[in-house]
């Protein structure tokens, strides 16, 4: 299966991966971005530990973003800014 992932970073030995996703547009589905972001990042094999990083235009829902837990970052053009 191809697909696209905007952001990859991994460590040398396969122990830690981060993944991103960039969305720039005003609204778009938040939750499928992130359901979609994981599926992807599976498809890059084992890690010992995965970050997810959702990048965006405006801030994520804050009740998303506590559903979705630890193992996310989130950050909007405001942080982008600062």
């Amino acid at each position: 299966e191809q697909t696209d992932i905007d952001v990859v970073a991994s460590s040398d030995r396969r122990s830690e991966l981060l993944v991103g996703e960039c969305k720039w547009r005003r609204k778009f589905d938040e939750a499928r971005a992130a359901q979609n972001l994981v599926h992807r990042a599976g498809l890059l094999g084992d890690y010992d530990s995965t970050t997810y990083c959702l990048f965006s235009r405006n801030p994520v829902d804050a009740g998303l973003r506590d559903g979705l837990g630890a193992g996310w970052l989130f950050v909007d053009a405001d942080d982008l800014y600062r």
